[in-house]
């Protein structure tokens, strides 16, 4: 089996369902299928030959998003030192 990369993740759900990849070297959108008998989604993807064009907006996209991203979790960090700070100096003033 060989492996390609993994461009960009556009939905997660118990796992990947969607997003870009190569396949052969060229990239494609691929979207996990849904089965309406089982209520969930299987482990097939449906793939899509994409343009140029499109790879480009999408990795603008995937840019913002990891900023995005990054940002949030920078924030979160903050937000727990913060709180474990707050919780030291308390139990200091105790």
């Amino acid at each position: 089996m060989q492996f390609e990369k993994v461009h960009t993740i556009r939905d997660i759900y118990d796992g990947i369902r969607s997003g870009t990849a190569d396949l052969s070297g060229a990239p494609h959108y691929f979207a996990s299928l849904f089965d309406d008998k089982m209520d969930d989604y299987t482990q097939h993807f449906r793939l899509y030959a994409v343009s140029a064009q499109f790879m480009e907006r999408e990795l603008r996209h995937w840019a913002v998003y990891r900023t995005w991203e990054a940002s949030f979790i920078e924030a979160s960090n903050l937000s727990k030192r913060l709180r474990v700070m707050a919780a030291s100096s308390q139990s200091m003033m105790n």
